[in-house]
């Protein structure tokens, strides 16, 4: 059985094989409010690609979303849980005047490779489709002093669990 935590570092890994230029990412949601500008600036900022002077919120942070499970009994004394975990991807990327496309292209080249991998690198047995949602009715949000596109990509992985029962 793979840990929750073994499977958000294979998210993790997926996104992070789809580009250098993908940004950071982290199995797990940040903790925004307890930053000053310079570590939020130094945590979550990136080079922007093609354009090194200037800087770009590229972010990515993996988080498990709940999950559900059914008992199957396969002989006496054995029984297998089927468990389902929901899991949302968070995506915030700075805006300017051209960076739209890139925001949609990246969003899909990421969407891509989660829907391509269908085990997360042998860590699950399946995994539905992705949903890709914009929260906020796709008016971004502000992160630090930055104004960001944000996107949710949410899917439910399936992994079973033998085990021993009595």
């Amino acid at each position: 059985m793979t840990t929750l935590n073994g499977i958000a570092n294979s998210i993790v890994s997926v996104i992070e094989s789809v580009s250098p230029d993908v940004g950071k990412v982290t199995p797990g949601n940040p903790d925004i409010g307890r930053l000053t500008l310079e570590h939020f600036i130094a945590q979550f900022v990136i080079p922007r690609p093609g354009d090194v002077t200037r800087g770009q919120i590229r972010y990515w942070a993996v988080a498990y979303a709940g999950e559900s499970a059914e008992y199957l009994t396969i002989a006496l004394g054995a029984a297998k849980k089927a468990r389902e975990v929901n899991w949302l991807v968070r995506f915030w990327m700075s805006w300017d005047d051209t960076s739209e496309p890139d925001f949609r292209d990246l969003l899909e080249a990421v969407t891509t490779a989660i829907d391509t991998n269908k085990s997360l690198l042998g860590t699950v047995m399946d995994h539905d489709a992705c949903m890709v949602t914009l929260p906020n009715q796709g008016q971004g949000m502000v992160l630090g002093d930055y104004g960001c596109h944000a996107a949710e990509i949410r899917f439910r992985t399936l992994d079973e669990i033998n085990l021993a029962t009595q």
